[in-house]
């Protein structure tokens, strides 16, 4: 099924992965029959596996067949009904070249939690948004970094607004930069940023780049360092996106801290203070580490039954 915030709807399984090694059952190690397609090795898809079943009676034939002669291994099942949506209007203040650009990617209105966080973050608050997975985080924080992106084009260079990703992965954020390109917006200059990133094309990044996709590490060992050489990028940052937040937790979690603050000094340095946009799956108390983590007080929250978004004051 596919869970959104506002609306939770069913959805068929679709799919078949494409795999070069054998496929063996956990215990026996024996190989498991799967189909063979013009010499390759395919795993078979849920609906193979599981039968049309998963299709139109939901999870439980899914549950079923996994728990078959191992009752124990499904210790609990949680259902959450489904829920009329809820969604809103674009906001007044996003470009219609954006608008049109995420309606051309099937997307005719956003949820109700989207516009809030974009809200929020618009009127120059700090924001956390903690919501399920598939959830439209991206749209969150995207309709604001790409308004104050498109509002840059204005600027001589073209680069009048920058906007700073950083996720855990490197496999995340080419995820994302991947999503960026779909929606075919020309002013758009993306990259990513990581320790694979040519040296030519990190030169690039630096001096064109109005999107920038890395890591803390990079942040860490490369950019902050070296901010001299991203003056003109850090000058005019106005958006900072942290996906993937419950991440950084524990030891890991109090580095990626003094490095977001070592940025956000390297920033007021050279005239600039960016919105900060937490983003969060599985984060419990997004309030509380977003404020730990970037030290700034909480100004207000408000939340509802599955999921929160909170401001954070400037």
């Amino acid at each position: 099924f596919f869970q959104a915030e506002d609306g939770i709807r069913d959805v068929a399984v679709t799919g078949v992965q494409t795999c070069a090694l054998p496929i063996y059952r956990r215990h026996d190690r024996q190989p498991i029959d799967v189909p063979h397609l013009n010499g390759e090795l395919h795993l078979p898809t849920v609906a193979q596996r599981v039968g049309r079943a998963a299709h139109n009676g939901g999870m439980r034939p899914l549950l079923d067949r996994l728990a078959h002669g191992r009752t124990d291994r499904l210790v609990h099942v949680h259902e959450i009904p489904a829920r009329t949506a809820q969604t809103q209007p674009w906001p007044l203040w996003l470009p219609e070249p954006i608008v049109d650009a995420y309606r051309d990617r099937g997307i005719d209105e956003p949820w109700r939690h989207q516009v809030e966080a974009a809200d929020l973050a618009n009127a120059g608050s700090h924001v956390a948004v903690a919501t399920g997975t598939a959830s439209g985080k991206s749209l969150a924080f995207g309709m604001v970094a790409l308004t104050r992106i498109l509002e840059g084009t204005h600027a001589p260079d073209g680069r009048g607004s920058t906007t700073l990703y950083l996720a855990p992965t490197k496999a995340l954020a080419h995820d994302q930069l991947r999503a960026l390109k779909e929606l075919g917006l020309p002013w758009l200059r993306a990259a990513t940023y990581d320790g694979d990133t040519e040296h030519d094309e990190r030169a690039w990044v630096r001096q064109h780049a109005n999107y920038v996709l890395t890591n803390p590490d990079l942040l860490h060992h490369s950019m902050l360092p070296g901010h001299s050489s991203w003056m003109s990028f850090l000058r005019r940052l106005d958006v900072v996106v942290i996906d993937e937040a419950h991440s950084y937790r524990g030891v890991l979690g109090s580095h990626v801290s003094a490095v977001l603050r070592r940025l956000r000094r390297v920033c007021a340095h050279y005239g600039a203070d960016p919105v900060v946009i937490l983003a969060s799956a599985t984060m419990a108390n997004p309030a509380e580490a977003a404020t730990d983590r970037k030290s700034t007080r909480l100004n207000s929250s408000h939340g509802y039954i599955s999921y929160a978004v909170f401001c954070l004051k400037k």
